[in-house]
C-alpha cells in the first residue's frame, strides 16, 4: 500500500467512526432504500437496510409509494408494513395498486418506540400489480343506508385509491385497509340484486355472489279504509326502496296507486279517482324488480244511495236522500244543476230544488268530485200547463199574457227558433210576437234548454197585413204613392219592410206608419200596364193586384198587319212622309207595300218578285224613287242588290258585292246609306259605293275597327254619316263605339267610345229616325233584351234616354211622323203613338 492509498483509508476509517458515533448519540437508526428494485409484471420488489443494527427496538418496517406526479401530497402514498424486524436489511413485495406504465416513487421505513424515519427516495416504471380479491362481504343483506365491510386482498390502504360498485351505483367507503374496505350501501336504482365490484389501479375484482336488498316493511296503514281519490299512509321500515303500491284485486287484476312523498320509514299514497272497484284489497309493494306480498289490508268503499223522495218537485222543494257513507259526498245535482244541502250526516242528506229541470235522476259527488249516479228513481218537475192565452189574435210586438201554473224562469216557445218571455212568475208569463212568425196559426211548444218541457201549447192567430188600397191608382216614373194597409203593428219601422216592388221595379220606401207605406216609383220599366206592388213586412208577404195602372204616354195603336209572315223590313222616308215595307213571302220572293196613314192600311205595290235569294233580306234603304233591297247569295258568295221603282213599279237586279269576311251571310253585320244620294253598303272589312250609271260597286275606305258591326245606327247629318254599333257589356253598362265617315273625302274618324248609347237589335239592325235635328235610335239593350228608345244629338255628341212603350217585343221598332203623332212599332206585332206636343217630356 504506498501512502496516498494509506492516507484515503484512515479518511474513510476515520468518518465512519465519526458516522457511528453521531447515530448513537441521535437515539433512532436510519433506513436506506436500495436502487434497482426488481420490477414484475405483478408488482415490484424493493430493498433496503438499516444502520446500527440491534441497537433500537423497531416495532414495524416497510415501504410507502404513490405515483411520481402526487409526491407533492403525503397523503397520496399508500403503506406496506412488514411489522417487527430482527435484522438490518429487509426486502418489500409492492404486489398491489400498480398501474401499469405509471412511474412511482418508493422509500423505506423502520418504526421505533418513538420515531418513525423515512429512507431515501428511488423511482421505477410499474409493468402493474395483482388485481384486487374479495374474498366475502358482511352483511348479505341490507337497506340502503347501512354500512357493509368487504374481505379480501390486493386493496389499497387508501380510500381515494379504491372504488365500490353495486351493480352500477358507486358506493361511499367509510376506510380502506389492504384487506378490508368499509362502504355504506347505496340507493339501488333497478334491482334489488346488485353485484359488488371493487376497482384498484385499474384492475378489478367482483365478489361471487350478489348483495341483495332487505325486503320493506310494512308496519300499518293509516287510514286502512278510504273512498277513490283519497290519499293514505303507510309507515314501516326501508320503505325508500318502493317504487310503488300494488292493490291485487283477483282474480288476475292490479292497480298501482301513486306514491306522493317516500322516506324510509314512510309513504304518502294517492288512490286513483277513477278506478271503480270497492272492497278489500291486499297491498303489496314494488321494490325496484321484485313485487313484496304483505298481509296488510285497504278497504276501498264509496257512498250509496237508496232511496229518493218525493219523485215530483218544483223550485224550493226538499228532497231527502237515505243511504250509507254519505257524510262523503260533497255535492248534489239534478241534470247538472246544483241543488242547497241543508242537513247531512251518514246516512241522510235533505237538498232544496234551485232550478227547473226536465225529468232526471239524482247525481252525487264525493270530496274529490267523483260522481256517484242514481238512477233507480227519475225525479220529474212540475211542467207549466196554460190555461189562457190573451188575446188570440195579436199582430207583431204585441203583448201576449199566459195565464196558467208553474211557471219558471228560463222557459221560452220555439217560435222559428227560440223566443223567451218578457215576464214569468209561477202563475203569469208575458210575450212579445216576434216579427219572425208568418201569418196566420200559431201553436208553439214551451221549452226549457232547448228542450220541450211540457205538453200543452201557446196558441193564437197572426193576422194577414194587406193591401187596402194605393194613391194614387196612376202613376208613372217618380209618382210618389201611399199604400194603405190593414193589420199593421203599431210599432212598424221602416227597416221592417224588406221589399216594397212595383212588378220587378224597386221602389224607395220613404215613410212607414200603422196606416202604410209612403213610397217612390223609381222605374216602371218593363212593367204591363198594370203592374202589381209586393211587399215583405216581417215574415210576411202581401201583394195587390190591378191597384195601380200606369200612366202611360205611348197610347197603343191599331196598326195593319201584313198578311205575309216573314221578315218584314222597314224604310221611312222622312223627307216624303212615307212608310215602306218589304215583306218576304219566303227566302226567294215577297212584295213592298206602302202605308197609308189617311186610311190606317198597307197598299201593295209590287206583284210577286222572285230575288233568286238563299237568305231573307237583310237591309233596304230609299234613294231617287226606289227602294235598294240586299240579301246575300251563298252560291255567289256575295250581296244581291234588287233596285225597286217606287213610280215604275218594277224590279231591277243591279251588280252583286262580293263578299268573302267571317260569317258574310249575316245581315246585322251588314249595314247602307244614302248621302246625297250616293248609295254605300258596307261591313267590318269593305265599304263600296254604288256607280249607277256604270252598275258597279267602287271600293272605298273600310271603317278602322277590329270589332265586328253588330246592328248599326246609322245617321246621316251634314253630308256626313255617323255609325254607331254596340261593342260589349258589363253588369250595368252597355258600351258602344261611334265612327264618323266623309263621303266626299273617304275618310272615316272615330269619335270614342260611349255608355248605353247604341243598342243590339237581331239580323234586322238598329232603327233611326231623324227628328227636329236629332235621332231617335230604337232597338233592344245587351242587358234586358228589351226595347230601348234613346234620342242622339249629333251636334253635341250626347244621349238621352226615353221612356218606351211597356209593351215590349223582341223585334226592332220605327218612330216616324205623321199629322203631328209620333208612331212607335213595327209591321207586325204592336204600334203606338204619343203626341208631338208630349214628346219633349218622356225623357228618363
Amino acid at each position: 500500500m504506498n501512502a496516498f492509498e494509506k492516507y484515503w483509508v484512515i479518511i474513510a476509517f476515520t468518518l465512519l467512526v465519526s458516522s457511528c458515533t453521531k447515530d448513537d448519540q441521535r437515539g433512532f437508526p436510519s433506513v436506506t432504500t436500495l436502487p434497482d428494485p426488481e420490477v414484475f409484471e405483478n408488482g415490484a420488489v424493493v430493498h433496503a437496510e438499516i444502520s446500527q443494527e440491534n441497537v433500537f427496538e423497531i416495532t414495524d418496517h416497510g415501504v410507502v409509494f404513490c405515483i411520481e406526479k402526487n409526491t407533492d401530497n403525503d397523503q397520496k402514498f399508500d403503506k406496506i408494513s412488514l411489522g417487527i424486524l430482527a435484522g438490518s436489511a429487509f426486502s418489500v413485495n409492492i404486489d398491489r395498486n400498480l398501474v401499469r406504465n405509471e412511474t412511482y416513487i418508493v422509500k423505506a421505513y423502520v418504526t421505533t418506540k418513538e420515531k418513525t424515519v423515512y429512507g431515501n427516495e428511488i423511482s421505477f416504471l410499474s409493468k402493474g400489480s395483482n388485481a384486487p380479491v374479495i374474498t366475502g362481504f358482511l352483511p348479505e343483506k341490507g337497506m340502503p343506508g347501512d354500512t357493509l365491510k368487504i374481505s379480501g386482498k390486493h386493496f389499497s390502504s387508501k380510500n381515494a385509491d379504491n372504488k365500490v360498485i353495486f351493480s352500477t351505483i358507486t358506493a361511499q367507503i367509510i376506510s380502506s385497509t389492504d384487506s378490508a374496505i368499509t362502504v355504506i350501501i347505496p340507493v339501488l336504482s333497478e334491482s334489488v340484486y346488485a353485484t359488488i365490484q371493487v376497482q384498484v389501479a385499474g384492475f378489478s375484482g367482483q365478489a361471487s355472489k350478489n348483495f341483495e336488498l332487505k325486503e320493506p316493511v310494512i308496519d300499518e296503514i293509516i287510514p286502512n279504509k278510504i273512498i277513490p281519490g283519497e290519499s293514505f299512509k303507510i309507515r314501516g321500515t326501508g320503505l325508500s326502496t318502493v317504487k310503488g303500491i300494488i292493490r291485487n284485486t283477483p282474480p288476475n287484476d292490479s292497480y298501482n296507486y301513486e306514491i306522493q312523498s317516500t322516506s324510509d320509514t314512510m309513504l304518502q299514497v294517492r288512490s286513483n279517482l277513477e278506478y271503480t272497484s270497492t272492497g278489500i284489497f291486499t297491498l303489496s309493494l314494488q321494490q325496484l324488480d321484485r313485487e313484496v306480498i304483505t298481509n296488510k289490508k285497504l278497504e276501498v268503499y264509496m257512498p250509496e244511495i237508496s232511496d229518493v223522495s218525493p219523485t215530483t218537485v218544483w223550485i224550493g222543494s226538499v228532497i231527502e236522500i237515505k243511504g250509507t257513507n254519505l257524510n262523503k259526498i260533497a255535492s248534489i245535482y239534478i241534470n247538472e244543476d246544483s241543488t242547497e244541502i241543508i242537513s247531512q250526516d251518514d246516512k241522510l242528506i235533505k237538498a232544496k230544488i234551485l232550478k227547473p229541470f226536465r225529468d232526471s235522476y239524482v247525481l252525487a259527488k264525493i270530496n274529490n268530485a267523483r260522481s256517484i249516479y242514481f238512477t233507480d228513481q227519475i225525479l220529474k218537475f212540475k211542467t207549466p200547463i196554460i190555461t189562457s192565452v190573451s188575446p188570440t189574435v195579436a199582430k207583431y210586438d204585441e203583448i201576449i199574457q199566459i195565464t196558467g201554473d208553474y211557471f219558471v224562469p228560463g222557459i221560452a216557445t220555439d217560435a222559428n227558433g227560440v223566443n223567451t218571455f218578457n215576464y214569468i212568475s209561477k202563475t203569469q208569463a208575458t210575450s212579445s210576437v216576434p216579427w219572425n212568425l208568418p201569418a196566420g196559426p200559431q201553436s208553439f211548444q214551451l221549452l226549457l234548454g232547448g228542450y220541450p218541457f211540457t205538453y200543452t201549447t201557446l196558441d193564437f192567430v197572426i193576422p194577414q197585413i194587406k193591401i187596402a188600397s194605393v194613391t194614387p191608382t196612376e202613376i208613372k216614373k217618380g209618382t210618389e204613392i201611399f199604400i194603405e194597409l190593414t193589420d199593421v203593428p203599431k210599432t212598424i219601422t221602416k227597416s221592417r219592410v224588406t221589399r216594397c216592388m212595383i212588378d220587378y221595379n224597386h221602389m224607395t220606401v220613404k215613410e212607414v206608419t200603422p196606416n202604410g207605406i209612403k213610397a217612390i216609383v223609381n222605374e216602371t220599366f218593363n212593367c204591363p200596364e198594370y203592374p202589381g206592388i209586393y211587399l215583405t213586412i216581417g215574415a210576411q208577404d202581401i201583394d195587390g193586384q190591378q191597384i195601380v195602372h200606369l200612366n202611360q204616354p205611348w197610347k197603343p195603336f191599331n196598326f195593319p198587319t201584313l198578311q205575309i209572315h216573314y221578315n218584314d223590313l222597314l224604310c221611312w222616308v222622312p223627307e216624303e212622309n212615307i212608310l215602306y215595307a218589304l215583306s218576304p213571302l219566303d227566302i226567294e220572293s215577297g212584295f213592298v207595300y206602302k202605308y197609308l196613314p189617311s186610311t190606317n192600311k198597307w197598299q201593295q205595290l209590287s206583284d210577286l218578285f222572285r230575288f233568286g235569294n238563299q237568305l231573307f233580306p237583310a237591309k233596304a234603304i230609299y234613294a231617287d224613287n226606289a227602294l235598294y233591297v240586299f240579301s246575300y247569295n251563298y252560291n255567289e258568295q256575295a250581296w244581291n242588290v234588287h233596285k225597286f221603282g217606287i213610280i215604275t213599279k218594277k224590279w231591277t237586279k243591279l251588280k252583286s258585292i262580293p263578299d268573302t269576311s267571317t260569317n258574310p251571310e249575316y245581315g246585322g253585320n251588314l249595314f247602307a246609306f244614302v248621302v246625297n244620294n250616293r248609295i254605300f253598303a258596307g261591313k267590318r272589312d269593305w265599304l263600296y259605293e254604288l256607280d249607277a250609271t256604270n252598275n258597279q260597286w267602287i271600293q272605298k275606305a273600310k271603317i278602322p275597327t277590329a270589332r265586328d258591326i253588330f246592328s248599326p245606327a246609322i245617321m246621316v247629318w251634314n253630308s256626313k254619316v255617323l255609325l254607331g254599333f254596340p261593342t260589349y257589356s258589363t253588369v250595368n253598362t252597355e258600351y258602344s263605339s261611334l265612327f264618323e265617315y266623309d263621303p266626299q273625302n273617304n275618310e272615316w274618324k272615330n269619335l270614342g267610345e260611349h255608355e248605353n248609347a247604341f243598342f243590339q237589335n237581331g239580323s234586322g239592325g238598329v232603327y233611326t229616325t231623324p227628328y227636329n235635328n236629332k235621332f231617335y235610335i230604337t232597338g233592344r239593350s245587351q242587358l234586358t233584351g228589351f226595347t230601348k228608345l234613346n234620342e242622339f244629338d249629333p251636334a253635341s255628341l250626347s244621349f238621352r234616354e226615353m221612356v218606351a212603350p211597356t209593351q215590349i217585343t223582341n223585334w226592332s221598332f220605327l218612330i216616324y211622323e205623321y199629322d203631328n203623332q209620333l208612331y212607335l212599332g213595327n209591321s207586325r206585332e204592336a204600334y203606338y203613338r204619343i203626341p208631338v206636343t208630349d214628346f219633349k217630356d218622356i225623357y228618363k
